[in-house]
């Protein structure tokens, strides 16, 4: 998935949230 991300290089702030979560 974050490989994806990174390709699309969006705002990662904006997924913050979840990566939190993910982490947790």
């Amino acid at each position: 998935m974050f490989i994806h991300l990174k390709e699309w290089n969006f705002d990662f702030e904006s997924f913050q949230p979840l990566a939190r979560a993910s982490r947790s």
